[in-house]
């Protein structure tokens, strides 16, 4: 299963997207405006793992603030950890990811594997300075030995469209790209779910939450699941109302202990 054996349960990966860094910052500033410290931002990712970690499979975190709050739990979930910098290089209006961190540097830190987001839209220019970049990361990886989740968020640039999630996956893998994992948006119908398990063969593919509401994510994800995904890494959808009251201590306990574990069940439960 090319390591991936370590984040499935019951068949499937249930798992905690959370390396959020810049978009995790901006969240909790939104809400208290005044800055928070480092120890605050850490404290409340270790709040948030702390909630699901003995439900999901494993979880998806970033260097900065997750890997701490991981650590501070003494926490035994399997991990992955990005090899992409935060955010992305603007090529005039196109978005471009750049590498940070080395397959290495993750084993050093004791991830399970790997995770790349790339920005996607196969009509562009810089589709192939995209690919390439894949293409770097596959081979560390596999030298590694860390499975490698593929990440593709589509977007719009200089008035191009991206087409379908199917099309951009399709044209990575004609295009000789075979990840361990595709980590995906939701393809937007069952008809586009089937597809995509088809074009993947016997590669999985999961979902991503992409920031809207729980509740249309859990319907997503149920289509999903009767056509073929092999689980989810969810993140937004799930906590991001942690971020607007984390100074509300009660507020807070509640959402933790009650709201968030019973949202994750939720969405196993979907996938049994």
């Amino acid at each position: 299963m090319n390591g991936l054996e370590v984040f499935t349960k019951n068949g499937k990966m249930p798992l905690l997207a959370f390396d959020h860094r810049g978009s995790f910052e901006k969240a909790m500033k939104a809400a208290y405006p005044d800055p928070q410290t480092l120890e605050e931002t850490i404290a409340l990712k270790q709040k948030i793992i702390e909630a699901v970690a003995d439900i999901c499979s494993g979880m998806l975190i970033d260097q900065d603030y997750g890997l701490p709050a991981f650590k501070n739990l003494n926490c035994q979930s399997p991990f992955l950890l990005p090899l992409e910098k935060t955010g992305y290089t603007d090529a005039a209006g196109e978005r471009v990811t750049e590498l940070m961190y080395s397959p290495d540097s993750l084993l050093e830190n004791g991830a399970q594997g790997a995770k790349l987001l790339i920005y996607s839209n196969h009509n562009l220019p810089t589709w192939e300075k995209q690919l390439d970049t894949i293409r770097i990361a596959l081979e560390n990886t596999q030298k590694a030995g860390l499975p490698l989740f593929l990440e593709f968020v589509d977007y719009e640039a200089n008035g191009v469209n991206p087409g379908t999630v199917v099309e951009n996956v399709t044209a990575a893998i004609e295009a000789g790209i075979k990840p361990s994992v595709w980590k995906i948006a939701y393809p937007g119908s069952r008809e586009e779910c089937r597809k995509m398990t088809e074009v993947c063969g016997d590669t999985p593919w999961i979902v991503l939450t992409g920031g809207g509401t729980f509740e249309d994510f859990a319907q997503n994800y149920q289509v999903a699941t009767e056509e073929g995904v092999s689980g989810f890494l969810a993140g937004r959808s799930l906590w991001a109302e942690a971020c607007t009251f984390y100074r509300d201590e009660e507020k807070l306990r509640q959402f933790l202990s009650e709201t968030l574990p019973l949202r994750f069940r939720k969405l196993v439960a979907i996938g049994e």
